[in-house]
């Protein structure tokens, strides 16, 4: 604490608390009282939180790409959480611990050298070293999910069994998280948001051709969340025909 007064500062701890949430089965429960005083010793708006960076994922990082699903729903967790101010990884694959970065750029000849998604980690192409993490869809869209969400507080917690979480952030955005490996979740749940028809982000910010979640005038909503992955919703990517009955 005695350098905060610099600015905000790399937490390291971060991943060594939320990280085994997601590495083991089972464990969502362990994020229910993730707050400054409680698992940190530092304030919100003082750390700069991260899964890992390019050092700690050469050694002692709990998630790293190499995860794939497992580090996709704690990036997208870190990301919607309110507790500090959250840093993507973005990465190219290595075999050794000094290795260095690929000799193909990113961008090269109108070709974009990353992998498409997370289920792509663990068998990288030639075509492909970079790991590119923060293009990843589900990712890259969290970052407006967070825009929508703001300084907004959790306003709605749910963690029906250890596997499974909902939560919202005000009246803006709300994210349900699967860490189910085999079992969809099928979730009826009244949220804390204003009636209409979302873009389910995670899969597409496409607000002409993205799947729907429909929401009621009371909240009321039904949504069915595919094993080892999420929903989430927010006000700044609402379908674009809002006709569409509710």
């Amino acid at each position: 604490s005695q350098y905060t007064g610099t600015g905000a500062l790399e937490f390291f701890e971060y991943a060594h608390k939320v990280a085994p949430s997601f590495a083991t089965d089972g464990k969502l429960g362990q994020l229910t009282n993730l707050r400054p005083g409680q698992d940190f010793e530092v304030k919100t708006g003082t750390a700069v939180v991260f899964l890992d960076n390019h050092d700690t994922q050469r050694h002692d990082a709990p998630l790293t790409f190499r995860d794939g699903k497992q580090y996709e729903l704690a990036s997208i967790f870190m990301l919607a959480h309110p507790f500090g101010y959250p840093k993507v990884m973005s990465s190219y694959y290595f075999h050794g611990h000094d290795q260095g970065r690929p000799m193909v750029p990113v961008h090269t000849e109108g070709r974009l050298a990353c992998s498409a998604d997370p289920t792509a980690v663990r068998q990288p192409s030639p075509e492909h070293p970079w790991v590119c993490e923060h293009r990843w869809p589900s990712v890259a869209s969290m970052a407006s999910w967070r825009r929508s969400a703001g300084d907004a507080e959790i306003s709605a917690w749910w963690l029906p069994e250890s596997n499974r979480l909902l939560f919202c952030r005000g009246t803006a955005a709300c994210l349900i998280l699967n860490r189910h490996e085999t079992k969809p979740w099928d979730v009826t749940y009244k949220l804390k948001l204003p009636k209409g028809v979302y873009c389910d982000v995670i899969r597409s910010d496409n607000t002409s051709s993205c799947p729907l979640v429909h929401v009621a005038a009371d909240g009321n909503s039904k949504v069915r969340v595919p094993p080892m992955t999420a929903v989430a919703v927010h006000i700044g990517k609402m379908f674009a025909d809002q006709e569409i009955l509710v």
